[in-house]
């Protein structure tokens, strides 16, 4: 998300909190107030409206109860971006926390209030409405719910992609942005026992970032390097 237009929905949040239409939450806002608040504007909008907003910034859920729990059980530490770019700590920030902050900012036009009187507010209107727009496209883009091993660590792609020699297989979060391949395993130290990953083929051995199936084999678990392998495989090969 650009520059202005982040600077738009600020202007338009300011305006709204203001002129007091907006609630305590929103005009003096804190993770507990802002999750309470979402809380509060999910009972009350369309649901079928609000799901692309929801799962870009509260994850994806199985249906409407699912995104209700979601939000009361929400770690509330993950409001503080927001709260720093509505109390201007920040410039830009995340695509996402400008959906939600659109989607909890009342929807009422200030266009037709202003128009006469201060014209410049109908523009910052406009271009607010265009700014919701906008991320209302990119959340509803398709997500991309799968992902692939590329030899040192796994790449999300949407589930229809094709990628050669590759072995496409479901999403998963934890994996995608923690499981890496070590590729300088000289660097692993003993405070890295039971801390690091591997897995051991054909006498060759490999380590990992984290645990979980193996991506060469997903049939077979790695598991976390023992002070065994670590003298055996670390320690020994650099003494040799």
């Amino acid at each position: 998300m650009s520059q202005e237009q982040a600077e738009n929905a600020l202007i338009f949040y300011k305006r709204k909190r203001d002129e007091g239409s907006l609630s305590v939450n929103l005009s003096n806002p804190t993770p507990a107030g802002l999750r309470d608040e979402c809380e509060k504007v999910f009972k009350e909008k369309d649901f079928a409206e609000s799901e692309n907003v929801l799962r870009s910034f509260f994850g994806p859920a199985a249906d409407q109860p699912a995104y209700e729990q979601r939000i009361i059980n929400f770690d509330i530490d993950k409001f503080k971006p927001l709260i720093n770019f509505m109390n201007e700590k920040v410039k830009n920030t995340n695509p996402k926390n400008i959906g939600l902050l659109l989607w909890l900012v009342p929807n009422a036009s200030p266009v037709k209030k202003y128009s006469k009187s201060t014209p410049s507010y109908a523009l910052i209107a406009i271009a607010v409405l265009c700014t919701a727009g906008l991320v209302i496209y990119m959340l509803s883009q398709p997500a991309k719910q799968c992902m692939y091993w590329n030899g040192n660590e796994y790449l999300a792609i949407y589930c229809d992609q094709k990628v050669q020699d590759k072995i496409v297989i479901a999403l998963d979060t934890a994996r995608l942005a923690h499981q890496r391949r070590m590729n300088k395993p000289d660097t692993l130290t003993q405070h890295s026992v039971g801390k690091v990953w591997y897995s051991k083929t054909d006498g060759k051995i490999e380590f990992y970032t984290a645990g979980g199936n193996n991506p060469i084999d997903e049939r077979r678990r790695l598991l976390p390097m023992s002070q065994y392998i670590f003298n055996e495989y670390v320690v020994k090969p650099m003494q040799d």
